[in-house]
């Protein structure tokens, strides 16, 4: 409890509980008699404050739809059985409550075998689907950095705490037990007193909802920015955030504020990056007399930018996205092209723990962030740092003192070190917030195919090369080395007309990158690919450029069904950008490409399936292949410009491949000859010009899932069982699993991974250590490690569990890879 659940005020036993639950008799049939349990919950809560009072609701009825409407049609909607409202609020059963004024959620099922953390079979599989989509539809709800679901299972109770990087799972809690009741009321205790000035643990105080102030302020600046919004603004899903920059050269800054006004992409996996994008505005307001005001004078047009926000989780073992962005910043502007700007930002996580190192320690001089320092971090004992340091808030401890705290830092992730131990530190992961200043939407969404080619264009001069060499120095997203598998995320279309005049699209979303060491010197620009590729791994000492890391569907054939590790270079970049050009052409563009030929029981796949296969690596490769070399280039529709771009961009790919096989090839593809390609195909003055916007795409009939494919149903209702025993059937259109998204498919991939399960601990819930007598085994803690297959799964199959493998599919798609993402 100290560990997960951190308070600023102690817990003392209060008041007789012991019969709290005595009315409730759990059982077939009686999973909703909610009055008994709301009745033994309120009684745990009743001698609370009523600031610190929270009230729980039977919302088994409501369904709850993903915390972001935009993107609400991509998730199925689902139920929580017991709700529980923020401190101090009493929301009536009536009230319908919404994510916005939910802190928690219960799961109730009936019986002790319903546990699924007991349980091997792969029918549980749907039980921690729930359990998984209701902490993550709380933490995007608010922006949490980690959220608390409890799941009851007959007569037992557990405590579920998910972050981006893992869940904890306390014992079994025996709500008929007099010391579990005991520790269910510390637990609430705990909730609603946080270490930190927030409404309950798990909160980012980085972070607050909107005010109604807020609300006509964000209107009227926006209007003053000549912003149209495109209808009513989100304001239930809007916040006011806190950015700190860490690029100030160690020099302490007050962060900035933003109003993140809409989301306009959202990562929908738990055990992730978790990354959304926002449109945001800088609040320039300040504090004069107790009021929040305007300051004087005019406002400059810095602040009148529309800004695009980003808030992700990295990976501890991967740079700092804002590294990469400062490393850009060396090329002049008048120079920049396909290459966005970074306007403040940095990471809150490792902020967060040097403050704590400096609270506990002293100064820490500067050390390299590498495996031997993440798996010392707050691993020593206390010393005695300069008192006159005031600790960071969420650190809660006296200077004075020599014990650590059992709780660690919130803004990054300690969950596997404490767990399994410092050497799986780079499981964990830190929480960064930044502002970029180009604006942009998606490649799916350009206005006429001559504007997709021309983002696509740009976007390859941002990664290869802009004449200048600080580009060179970027290897870009989602690779080790260079681009390995660029996907349709990476690329977008400047959204501002004035704004293409410098270029019309760039590459973004660096989290998955390296960089050289050093700054090249001279002139990179008319390097070949070969002396570009020795240049850049050069500096491959721990032969790190070997990892295949990307994005599966868009990867070079090269390095899916390999053998022998390959060095990646440039031409498996251009191969990419290819694949991604074809993605997009296929799927949003008329073309004579023909169906394809009907598999069993699966429906007609169309063009686009054939060619990016998901199921294995070799059968994703020789796809590839077959359609280099004897498909026909698509013609696309009274479009002869992008046909010839098409053709010949496929030809040099083509050209690429069959000189790699050969035993001394003279060539090697370069972005030089791809953008000649780019230049001539623009260049010529019959691009279409009316009725040239991106076609909707129509899925086929068979939906893939993370290497399952499953027919499509046709839509089928929840069903819902009333408290009076009738069944009740709540349709809903986003379960009926037609719909498939680009972002379904656009998400990093890793060849390795360990996938070892995570061994349980035991301890009592409050301390984690040895149980003292009465808590024997109440409180081990296992670790559910990010789950993507059966096997990581580590359910055993028996017979009757063919019909549950779309079950574990689901499991997959919404929890997540381990170093996956978005």
């Amino acid at each position: 409890m100290r560990k997960y659940v951190p308070s600023s005020v102690p817990y003392k036993p209060i008041e007789n509980i012991q019969g709290a639950f005595a009315s409730w008799t759990p059982g077939k049939g009686r999973e909703v008699d909610h009055p008994q349990l709301i009745s033994g919950f309120s009684a745990l809560v009743a001698s609370f404050p009523a600031q610190k009072q929270l009230s729980f609701i039977d919302t088994h009825e409501d369904a709850q739809r993903f915390p972001f409407e935009a993107f609400a049609h991509k998730h199925h909607d689902v139920f929580a059985d017991l709700v529980i409202s923020f401190p101090g609020q009493r929301l009536a059963e009536s009230a319908h409550p919404k994510l916005s004024d939910i802190a928690m959620i219960l799961m109730v099922k009936a019986e002790r075998e319903d546990d699924p953390f007991k349980s091997d079979r792969l029918k549980r599989c749907k039980t921690i689907v729930q359990l998984a989509a209701h902490a993550r539809n709380l933490m995007h709800a608010h922006g949490l950095t980690s959220a608390f679901v409890l799941g009851i299972y007959g007569d037992l109770l557990r405590i579920c705490r998910c972050d981006h990087s893992g869940v904890v799972v306390s014992q079994p809690i025996n709500l008929t037990d007099a010391d579990g009741l005991e520790i269910m009321q510390e637990f609430f205790w705990r909730f609603v007193h946080p270490a930190e000035d927030v409404p309950f643990v798990g909160w980012d105080p980085t972070v607050r909802k909107l005010t109604s102030a807020d609300q006509e302020w964000l209107k009227a600046r926006l209007d003053l920015a000549n912003f149209d919004t495109k209808g009513a603004l989100p304001f239930t899903e809007a916040r006011r955030a806190e950015i700190f920059d860490d690029g100030s050269g160690g020099v302490a800054v007050d962060p900035r504020a933003y109003i993140l006004f809409k989301a306009i992409n959202v990562n929908g996996r738990l055990f992730s990056r978790g990354t959304t994008v926002w449109l945001g505005i800088c609040d320039t307001r300040i504090s004069l007399d107790g009021c929040v005001v305007d300051p004087p004078g005019n406002v400059s047009p810095e602040d009148l930018k529309v800004r695009v926000i980003k808030d992700t989780w990295r990976e501890l073992g991967r740079r700092p996205e804002t590294e990469f962005y400062r490393r850009l910043s060396t090329v002049p502007h008048s120079e920049r092209v396909g290459l966005p700007s970074l306007i403040c930002g940095g990471d809150l996580g490792e902020k967060e723990v040097r403050d704590w190192e400096t609270a506990l320690y002293g100064a820490p001089s500067p050390a390299p962030l590498n495996a031997d320092h993440h798996q010392s971090r707050l691993a020593r004992p206390a010393s005695l740092p300069d008192s006159s340091y005031s600790p960071p808030t969420s650190l809660s401890i006296s200077t004075s003192s020599r014990e650590l705290p059992a709780h660690h830092p919130i803004q990054q992730t300690f969950t596997w070190r404490q767990v399994r131990g410092p050497e799986y530190w780079h499981r964990e992961r830190s929480h960064m917030r930044f502002v970029v200043g180009e604006v942009g939407r998606p490649i799916t969404q350009f206005k006429s195919t001559r504007e997709l080619a021309t983002a696509f264009r740009d976007a390859i001069i941002g990664e290869f090369g802009s004449n200048h060499d600080a580009v060179f120095l970027v290897v870009t997203p989602d690779s080790d080395f260079q681009d390995i598998a660029m996907r349709v995320g990476n690329i977008l279309i400047v959204d501002d007309p004035d704004g293409q005049e410098q270029f019309c699209g760039f590459i973004h979303d660096f989290d998955h990158s390296y960089m050289t060491r050093g700054v090249p010197q001279g002139d990179m620009s008319s390097l070949s690919a070969t002396a570009l590729t020795e240049f850049l791994t050069a500096d491959d000492v721990a032969g790190q450029l070997k990892e295949r890391t990307g994005t599966f569907l868009f990867m070079s054939h090269e390095l899916l069904d390999l053998d022998e590790p390959v060095v990646h270079d440039v031409r498996h970049d251009l191969h990419s950008f290819y694949w991604v050009l074809l993605w997009v052409v296929l799927r949003h563009t008329k073309h004579n490409m023909p169906g394809g030929i009907r598999v069993r029981g699966m429906g007609t796949p169309d063009a686009c399936t054939r060619v990016f296969k998901q199921s294995d690596s070799s059968d994703a490769a020789n796809a590839k292949l077959s359609w280099l070399f004897t498909s026909k280039s698509p013609v696309i529709t009274g479009n002869d410009p992008l046909t010839m771009l098409m053709k010949e961009f496929g030809a040099l790919v083509r050209k690429s491949v069959s000189e790699s096989e050969s035993p001394s090839p003279t060539t090697t593809l370069d972005y030089d000859a791809v953008l000649d390609v780019f230049g001539r195909a623009l260049a010529r003055q019959d691009w279409p010009t009316s009725e040239d916007s991106p076609v909707p795409y129509v899925p086929p009939t068979w939906h893939p899932i993370k290497g399952w494919v499953f027919e499509d149903a046709p839509p089928k209702p929840h069903a819902r069982v009333h408290r009076h025993g009738k069944r009740a059937e709540v349709a809903s259109e986003s379960d009926s699993g037609n719909e498939i998204d680009e972002d379904d498919f656009d998400e990093a991939y890793e060849s390795s991974d360990d996938g070892q399960p995570v061994p349980c601990s035991s301890g009592d819930p409050r301390d984690d250590e040895v149980a003292p007598s009465g808590h024997d085994g109440l409180a081990r803690s296992c670790m559910v490690s990010s789950l993507y297959s059966v096997e990581r799964l580590g359910i055993g199959m028996d017979e009757g569990d063919a019909d549950e493998l779309e079950d574990a599919a689901e499991v997959s798609a919404l929890i997540g890879y381990r170093d996956d993402d978005d």
